[in-house]
């Protein structure tokens, strides 16, 4: 998959992610989540909006749905 952030400032910045999945034998409708890492110890420099875009590359079997979830440090 694609991520790409846009800050405050208006600068966008886009990478590959590789996700991994296990595959089970069970269909794609029994619900299931997975929390992959995508990045650790990074730092949102400015005060603002920062707009996260996740944009499939292929078709993943199973996965239906992809969210991110930002964890502030202590």
């Amino acid at each position: 998959m694609r991520i790409a952030v846009t800050t405050p400032d208006s600068l966008r910045s886009e990478e590959l992610f590789l996700l991994a999945i296990p595959r089970t034998p069970s269909p794609a409708a029994l619900i299931r989540e997975a929390a992959v890492p995508y990045r650790r110890a990074i730092r949102l420099g400015r005060t603002g909006d920062y707009r996260f875009t996740v944009t499939p590359t292929r078709p993943i079997r199973g996965v239906e749905a992809v969210g991110l979830t930002i964890h502030k440090d202590r």
